[in-house]
């Protein structure tokens, strides 16, 4: 395994599929689903789809917390589990099929102490050479404070593993700070960070430009029905993604981190990031149309022909070059 990733706060997710949510009125299901969630967990579990074993740690707790890792275990991702006092939170998915829009309901979590912290870094310094790539995702349950996740991106580099940070605005900054590889925003998430509206492609480059400030090397910003955006110090790229029927909007941006952490395990990434982003992309636009949360490799390949992927100059932000990759 060359992939390991960290969940703080995992969940049982439930999915309920409705026609139309009628708000203060009756509402009939038209089918459920249920999976252990929190985006560290997802994101081993679309590495498994792409074919990669990847090691899963996260706090658990309660009949929730053994379904957590009981589904690990039948997925067969190796999991380093601390238990915790309470249960691991339930988090409700309203999806409405008219409007394709997803609701969420999320809980806290249980509160996490500073013994059980320690034994998880513990762990997870313990077998941090074993790892190119550390996943740092999702977050933070009650009682544990972002300086966490600084403290595992210190950890891993010193043992020499890259490491993707994905997390809410509110975390996003202090954990930053340890200069993480990849950061993995969505819009909202870069403008709690950044404190300002984001509305045009230069302003979403000004402000993942302030995370390569930090000693980012790449920024990834997810940003729905108009695709993505990566920036380095170098270069910058936007994703055009096809329109396409959106069955389901929980765990795209997971895939693309999956996607991520896969191509950050192999040699020579950095001359390889737009193919990297490409398939990221491909990953995402197969996760979206799909009721289940797993990824078909051959539609992965299919879509990849569907996306076209234009780099942005970086000196000046109001043009675009005229640069496009494929999958050819």
């Amino acid at each position: 395994m060359t992939i390991a990733t960290i969940t703080a706060n995992p969940s049982v997710d439930r999915t309920i599929y409705l026609e139309n949510i009628r708000l203060g009125g009756l509402n009939k299901v038209k089918r459920l689903g249920q999976y252990a969630g929190g985006k560290g967990i997802n994101v081993s579990s679309y590495l498994a789809d792409l074919g990669c074993q990847s090691k899963a740690f996260a706090f658990i707790g309660g009949t929730n917390g053994l379904y957590v890792r009981d589904y690990l275990l039948s997925r067969n991702i190796p999991a380093e589990c601390v238990v915790v006092p309470g249960e691991t939170r339930t988090n409700i998915k309203l999806i409405d099929e008219a409007l394709q829009q997803t609701t969420e309901i999320n809980e806290p979590g249980p509160l996490v102490d500073s013994a059980s912290q320690d034994n998880m870094l513990q762990l997870i310094n313990s077998s941090l050479a074993d790892y190119k790539v550390m996943v740092v995702a999702g977050s933070l349950p009650e009682g544990v404070s972002s300086s966490f996740y600084k403290e595992i991106i210190r950890s891993a580099r010193s043992h020499g593993a890259l490491t993707i940070l994905d997390t809410n605005g509110h975390n996003l900054r202090e954990a930053a700070e340890a200069a993480p590889d990849m950061v993995k925003p969505n819009r909202a998430e870069l403008e709690v960070f950044c404190g300002r509206k984001l509305s045009t492609i230069p302003e979403l480059l000004i402000a993942a430009g302030q995370l390569l400030d930090l000693g980012v090397k790449v920024v990834l910003v997810s940003l729905g029905g108009e695709g993505s955006l990566l920036m380095t110090r170098e270069k910058s790229w936007l994703v055009n993604s096809p329109q396409v029927d959106v069955v389901n909007t929980v765990g795209a941006g997971d895939s693309m981190v999956a996607a991520f952490a896969l191509g950050l395990s192999t040699q020579g990434w950095e001359e390889r990031l737009p193919e990297i982003l490409l398939h990221a992309a491909a990953c995402s636009l197969e996760a979206i149309t799909k009721v289940e949360r797993r990824l078909q490799v051959d539609l992965i390949q299919q879509k990849m022909a569907t996306i076209r992927i234009q780099e942005v100059s970086n000196l000046d932000r109001r043009n675009f070059a005229s640069q496009d990759y494929d999958a050819e």
